[in-house]
């Protein structure tokens, strides 16, 4: 890694410290504050459910338009000791202040210029030279590993295709902030949204420059990369085209006392077209009652030898509460994600972009 500290950047301004108590929805957060519960906006898109559990510490930001009917923000949470930013507009700006002028010395940036059907993050140019440049944003680390996106994005399979193919005399680029310096790895997301993957590695073999770098943020809101050239695993990719794993399904009771019936989860085993049966249409297990509604799912991709064990650990598990606001369970699920399936990928597929 270069030795210059790419630092100096603000990501948030703190407004004061929170809570997290729920998210009705994907724009606004109910945070708890010493003076209640608060209706905080959202600006991340992703699901956030390793983060986003009650209790979670939260740093809140005041909304700089009174008008707003939101007062606050949503700036960052506190995961594993370490400050998550979530604003994820922002990593533009980081990007664009910390990295550019330092990877293309001499280069014009403008923001926010169009490609085809895309308005993208930079336009790079310097003579007859042009490099368009977009910025994503990755919350999502576990095991040392980074996974994007945390959520399906056709935008983000979109803004690929648009990269893939430039125009004549350009050159493209794709940024993956990590916001968490605990990442020693950067990897499509196979469980969220295989299109995705495969979108990466097409947009790689047509040239595209693919760039991870990793960033420690303080609770002040200052922002240091401190890797700017992270391994990037498109070996998951293999297991997007495979399309084989696991999908675990969370049921919760419907009763007029919940606390007499606990969760239920179970999961099935597809060796093919894994995401033709993700949008089948669920039936309930039949040992389940009429009571039982599906809360959630999880798609885990990967060979069949990576669940030779998942049955026998999840009859050891309790599911008195609900499994999907334990931070145990989310990080058994992580580990299958983030850990065991890459066990049985080809690491060949790691480059270095910077």
């Amino acid at each position: 890694m270069d030795p210059i500290v790419l630092s100096g950047y603000r990501s948030f301004i703190p407004g004061g410290f929170a809570e997290f108590f729920q998210r009705p929805n994907r724009f606004i957060v109910l945070a708890r504050t010493d003076a209640g519960i608060v209706k905080t906006h959202c600006p991340n898109p992703g699901r956030l459910r390793e983060i986003l559990l009650p209790g979670r510490k939260l740093i809140l930001e005041k909304a700089d338009k009174p008008e707003r009917k939101t007062r606050f923000t949503l700036a960052a949470a506190i995961y594993r000791e370490t400050v998550i930013p979530l604003v994820s507009a922002r990593s533009n700006g980081l990007v664009g202040q910390l990295v550019l002028p330092q990877l293309f010395p001499g280069y014009q940036a403008e923001g926010e210029k169009t490609l085809g059907e895309s308005r993208l993050d930079w336009l790079l140019t310097k003579g007859t030279k042009k490099i368009w440049a977009e910025v994503k944003a990755c919350t999502l680390v576990e095991q040392g590993r980074a996974l994007f996106p945390d959520a399906p994005s056709t935008r983000a399979v979109k803004h690929l295709g648009e990269l893939s193919s430039p125009g004549k005399g350009c050159s493209a680029a794709v940024f993956f902030t990590v916001m968490n310096p605990s990442a020693q790895v950067f990897s499509p997301n196979p469980h969220t949204d295989p299109s995705f993957c495969i979108a990466l590695s097409h947009a790689a073999e047509s040239g595209v420059s693919i760039h991870a770098l990793s960033v420690s943020t303080d609770e002040e809101g200052w922002s240091t990369v401190i890797n700017k050239a992270l391994p990037v695993d498109l070996s998951s990719t293999n297991l997007a085209v495979r399309d084989s794993g696991v999908i675990l399904r969370v049921w919760e009771p419907q009763s007029a006392d919940i606390s007499k019936k606990p969760f239920f989860v179970n999961y099935e085993y597809h060796d093919k077209e894994l995401s033709r049966a993700e949008r089948r249409k669920v039936k309930r297990p039949r040992e389940l009652s009429d009571g039982c509604k599906l809360h959630t799912s999880f798609t885990i991709r990967g060979e069949s030898e990576c669940f030779n064990s998942m049955s026998e650990e999840l009859s050891g598990m309790d599911f008195s509460n609900n499994p999907v606001q334990s931070a145990g369970f989310l990080d058994w699920v992580s580990d299958y994600r983030h850990r065991r399936v890459f066990l049985h990928q080809d690491s060949t597929g790691i480059v270095t972009a910077m």
